[in-house]
C-alpha cells in the first residue's frame, strides 16, 4: 500500500504540510517562525510517519507541483 505523500513546507510563512502527491491538497502539520524550524518538524514527522515523496519546498501561492 502506498502513502502517495509528502510533506510541502512553504519558505514565506513556515507552515509545514503534509500533502496527497495526486490531488495537492493537504493538512497543516505546524506552523512555526523559522526556516530552521520548520526544517526540524518536516524531519521528526518524516521519522514518526510514512512519507512517500519527501520533502519539498515553496514560496508562498505557489502550485504544489
Amino acid at each position: 500500500m502506498s502513502a502517495n505523500n509528502f510533506i510541502k513546507i512553504n519558505r514565506k510563512d513556515f507552515t509545514v504540510s503534509d500533502c496527497d502527491a495526486e490531488t495537492g491538497a493537504g493538512i497543516l502539520i505546524n506552523k512555526v517562525k523559522t526556516l530552521d524550524e520548520a526544517i526540524n518538524i518536516a524531519q521528526k514527522y518524516q521519522k514518526e510517519n510514512i512519507v512517500e515523496y519527501g520533502i519539498q519546498f515553496i514560496d508562498s501561492g505557489s502550485s504544489p507541483e
